[in-house]
């Protein structure tokens, strides 16, 4: 395991679920990464032992535990694991572990799947946790994440007409906060490839999730449609939210 400095985001006193989910109307959002997930955990060949890191309330659940024998929930936050412990049913095969994305207190080669959406805008150091997540799965092992994309299709737009001054062509990550940061979706790749990674499924999702659509556009609408932008333009990467799948390249020991 990896000691680190860098900081840690921590939701101690923050209503994550009520403030973030329900008074936002985020309902979209949660629909198609839930359906995403979903999908993608069921592509997996070997799905015995997943692990939800950063999994806070356990609002992905639902998505991966109908498919997968032992679930692991990993969260910083205690009071998060503790609101998913109460909330979430059929967890007889479920542990609830606190513990940090850079020191993973789990063992080597001991999960088929790593999953952690919506986690790597908080991370400075994202490769430490790529290497922490390729330890512990088995050789050939699955991760799921979800990349906060910086070159999204508005971040294009407010570039090119003079409205922004960042640049969401270039590599280098942007930082809102110290634990606010967004990504170019090859810099991911190419980290993820260095921990000893490869591309297995590239999905654009949330290519609506401005206000704006929510407001004119009804849930039941938007989702599929959201659906076919995943099949028709994810090569792209255009959108503010990707979700990929990575197999570990490691042998068998």
């Amino acid at each position: 395991m990896t000691e680190t400095t860098t900081k840690i985001s921590d939701y101690k006193d923050y209503d994550y679920k009520t403030d973030y989910w329900v008074n936002e109307d985020r309902n979209y959002e949660n629909t198609v990464e839930q359906n995403t997930v979903e999908r993608l955990v069921k592509s997996c060949k070997n799905r015995d032992t997943i692990t939800d890191i950063g999994c806070g309330f356990g609002r992905l659940f639902p998505s991966y535990q109908p498919h997968t024998n032992t679930q692991i929930l990993i969260d910083y936050t205690q009071h998060l694991l503790d609101q998913a412990k109460k909330e979430l049913q059929n967890t007889q095969n479920t542990q609830f572990i606190q513990g940090n994305m850079y020191d993973l207190p789990l063992d080597d080669n001991s999960v088929d799947i790593a999953l952690s959406i919506r986690t790597l805008h908080h991370l400075q150091t994202p490769n430490v946790f790529f290497n922490e997540l390729h330890r512990i799965l088995k050789p050939g092992g699955t991760a799921i994440l979800e990349i906060p994309n910086k070159r999204n299709i508005l971040t294009i737009l407010r570039y090119l007409l003079g409205r922004s001054k960042f640049n969401p062509f270039s590599k280098e990550p942007y930082a809102h906060s110290d634990t606010f940061i967004n990504f170019h979706p090859q810099s991911i790749i190419s980290a993820l490839n260095d921990a000893g990674f490869t591309l297995k499924k590239n999905r654009n999702t949330n290519f609506f999730r401005h206000p704006l659509f929510k407001k004119i556009i009804p849930n039941i609408v938007l989702v599929p449609l959201d659906r076919l932008f995943q099949i028709t333009l994810s090569n792209l990467n255009l959108s503010p939210s990707i979700l990929i799948s990575v197999q570990s390249l490691k042998e068998k020991e």
